[in-house]
């Protein structure tokens, strides 16, 4: 075996850094600052690595992630990992809209939610969404594209009709509103 106890920092690729870090012949890994080289990554992946290691990954190079909603606000959240990219793609089909809007406040790119077929919760949160969903010909750099066609499954018990006609305006999927006993 390999003792890496003294080494302090790391340079590579996500998956030879995983290679290392799950090794059973190399020990003493486990505080490393770490700068990958990818310039796309699993988020899948990337919070497996940020578990090795209590350590910062500088993430300045992944350009592309993609990755289920909550593994993408898993790594958005942590502290251990910096500087991570703007490209992001969604790859859920079903999806609560709190959590997506979540994921909107802690990244700041262009989420590409093409994957979403589905999108569940309350009226408030499926408006903040769409107040950031970006038109197909938009310069903007952060929002979520390919937002507008997904079914919209409310949980709300009373809905104001603005709220539901704005919603209406902005998805062309169907909307179920089956808690609804208010309008």
């Amino acid at each position: 075996t390999v003792d890496a106890g003294t080494i302090t920092e790391f340079k590579g690729s996500l998956a030879n850094l995983l290679t290392a870090y799950g090794s059973n012949g190399i020990t003493g890994l486990d505080n490393e600052n770490i700068e990958l080289i990818d310039t796309s990554v699993s988020v899948t992946d990337l919070n497996t690595l940020d578990g090795y290691t209590s350590g910062t990954i500088n993430a300045s190079s992944v350009t592309d992630i993609s990755g289920p909603v909550s593994l993408l606000n898993t790594a958005y959240s942590s502290q251990g990992i910096i500087n991570l990219g703007t490209a992001i793609a969604v790859t859920d089909s079903i999806t609560s809209i709190s959590d997506i809007n979540l994921l909107d406040n802690l990244s700041s790119g262009i989420i590409d939610t093409t994957t979403i077929t589905t999108l569940t919760g309350n009226s408030a949160s499926a408006n903040t969404a769409y107040e950031s969903a970006l038109s197909a010909d938009s310069t903007e750099t952060d929002g979520f594209s390919n937002l507008g066609n997904e079914k919209i499954i409310l949980s709300d018990a009373k809905i104001d009709a603005t709220n539901l006609i704005s919603i209406a305006a902005a998805s062309s999927g169907d909307i179920h509103v089956s808690d609804l006993v208010e309008l």
